[in-house]
């Protein structure tokens, strides 16, 4: 190696998976102010329309629900709630409006992700046993009464999950009362148990659940998500209601075709650049691909016996973090699983098996002892727990062998597709390197240099122990 040539060398590329959410970006496709504006009656109105036309009801009877409750923005969707309190309609109900749904944003892609997604959770909720909230209807036009499209559902009992994983005061955010790290175990194995019930539904290939030609039997379609900051910031708002604004994923009818065109488009080999700098993303490329033509992300399919190779797909919760999960304030077991934006299908690695977002976090960017609430040794109790009760549910040939290593699967994931904390090719490669043993106590711009060129000597090795560390595991119980 001549490290002489690389005193003055830029870092390597940044990787053009999101590092963020595109909302968080100056250019962001949402388009808040129209929405917070719409007047307090319409929605009142909307709800009368989606009741029983027996109601008997007029708006007066409708009103909204107290503060915090009255409407929330979260990150992708602003939220009306609305409450009638007598009669037989009496319930809480919530109103879902696309932070994208105002003429200067909306468009037939949008559209089409909207009513895929609200017929996926009425599918789930026919189909399965998984606690998914109750649909009222639907909207997936600016022709309406709201001028904006929406999901109307009856609220789904329980409080966020957060509420009864840590304490009010914050007493024990860091070491537990026994009391509260008993909650914290019936709600995992509650959750494991919950999301477990989707295991009875499978896909031939990767994608949207698309209705359009069937309300009841699915086909796979395309799935459409926003750029990425980086790449948002080439847009103009004149730009964000048109295709320039959305990425499309293709279906894929195999695990490969999930994942390499994606690769590609993240972290492209470079065979031309022969400088250390060029061989360095280069070995970053070789581990990617590494672990892509390794199990499980190599084939998805049912059983790890199974020769015949056929692969099926199952479906993901986008963003299954605590906020999405309700649960009974006193017992901790699960009562709901909201927000199923971007629900599809995807090889099973990263689908209903994989433990919750929380409980990813080490191997995510951003990760840090500082501001993170539980530490790695924590998180793999943690995920322990998970796994043993995801396998129980779903038996020993079950996606439960995902399970416990899901984390690794979803920090590859999140470099290709971006995620919840973003997603970063170079820090998880580094990160493998740090955890196996024959690159442990080497210079990581070494070993990825190594890689890049060609190293005979090492490169055995490197795979033998990558392909060792993401192999599925049973947990403890099997």
């Amino acid at each position: 190696m001549k490290k002489e040539e690389e005193e003055d060398e830029p870092p390597l590329p940044k990787p053009t998976a999101a590092t963020a959410h595109p909302e968080d970006s100056q250019n962001s496709r949402a388009d808040w102010a129209p929405i917070r504006a719409i007047p307090q009656p319409l929605f009142q109105q909307v709800l009368l329309e989606h009741l029983p036309a027996t109601h008997n009801l007029t708006p007066t009877d409708i009103s909204p629900s107290p503060p915090p409750m009255t409407e929330i923005q979260g990150g992708f969707n602003f939220i009306r709630m609305l409450d009638i309190t007598a009669g037989p309609h009496a319930s809480r109900y919530v109103i879902k409006i696309p932070c994208i749904g105002t003429p200067s944003r909306w468009q037939d892609a949008d559209a089409y992700m909207l009513r895929n997604e609200v017929r996926t959770m009425l599918y789930m909720r026919e189909k399965t046993k998984v606690p998914v909230p109750e649909v009222l209807g639907y909207s997936d036009t600016l022709s309406n009464t709201l001028g904006a499209p929406y999901t109307i559902m009856r609220a789904s009992p329980g409080v966020p999950s957060h509420r009864i994983w840590f304490d009010g005061d914050g007493d024990d955010r860091y070491r537990p009362s026994d009391a509260r790290a008993e909650m914290r175990r019936t709600f995992l194995r509650s959750l494991a148990r919950a999301m477990s019930h989707l295991q009875t539904l499978e896909f031939d290939q990767a994608g949207m659940l698309d209705f359009d030609d069937s309300p009841t039997t699915p086909s796979i379609g395309p799935v459409y998500f926003w750029k990425t900051t980086d790449e948002m910031e080439g847009l103009s708002p004149q730009d964000f209601n048109t295709p320039d604004a959305l990425v499309k994923l293709p279906v894929s009818s195999t695990s490969i075709e999930y994942h390499i065109a994606q690769l590609d488009r993240v972290w492209p080999q470079d065979d031309a650049d022969t400088s250390p700098r060029g061989q360095r993303a280069n070995g970053i490329r070789y581990v990617m691909e590494m672990m892509l033509y390794s199990a499980p992300l190599l084939a998805s399919q049912k059983h790890e016996s199974d020769s015949s190779g056929r692969e099926t797909f199952v479906l993901r919760h986008d963003d299954l973090d605590f906020q999405n999960i309700l649960c009974c304030p006193v017992t901790g077991e699960v009562t709901a699983i909201i927000d199923w934006d971007r629900c599809r299908a995807v090889p099973r690695c990263y689908g209903f098996a994989a433990v919750p977002c929380f409980l990813t976090y080490d191997w995510l960017p951003g990760f840090s002892p500082y501001t993170d609430c539980h530490m790695p040794w924590e998180l793999q109790e943690y995920r322990r727990i998970y796994a043993d009760a995801m396998v129980e549910a779903t038996g020993a040939e079950g996606d439960g062998r995902f399970t416990f290593k899901s984390p690794i699967y979803e920090a590859y994931h999140a470099a290709l597709y971006g995620g919840t904390r973003g997603g970063n090719t170079q820090e998880l490669v580094c990160r493998l390197l740090r955890e196996i043993p024959c690159t442990r106590a080497l210079a990581e711009d070494e070993v990825l240099e190594c890689l890049g060129e060609g190293w005979d000597q090492g490169e055995w090795k490197v795979e033998e122990e990558v392909v060792q560390l993401i192999a599925p595991e049973f947990s403890s119980i099997v």
